[in-house]
């Protein structure tokens, strides 16, 4: 943050309250975050869920499997987004 890295250092220490109980288990909920997390570029946060997760017990294919379909589908909505606002024309 701001280019120095004590802020790296710090805990985010931000809870998730209003959230839980998750309608998944633990884990699952973890890896859900972590995707957006990733999507989002908050890297700190990434770290954080990454560390629950693999001591939830997945590896981390897991974790990068989460990551390229989060990628993925919001890739897409990208492009459908974009494709609701080009001109005609511009669609084919």
């Amino acid at each position: 943050m701001v280019g120095k890295p004590v802020y790296g250092e710090k805990p985010a220490g931000l809870r998730m309250n209003r959230i839980m109980p998750p309608a998944t288990n633990r884990t699952d909920f973890e890896l859900m975050a972590l995707a957006v997390s990733a999507i989002n570029g908050c890297e700190m946060r990434v770290r954080a869920h990454e560390k629950t997760v693999t001591e939830g017990g997945l590896t981390p294919d897991h974790v990068n499997d989460a990551v390229r379909i989060a990628a993925t589908v919001y890739a897409a909505a990208v492009a459908l987004e974009a494709g609701e606002t080009a001109p005609p024309s511009q669609l084919w």
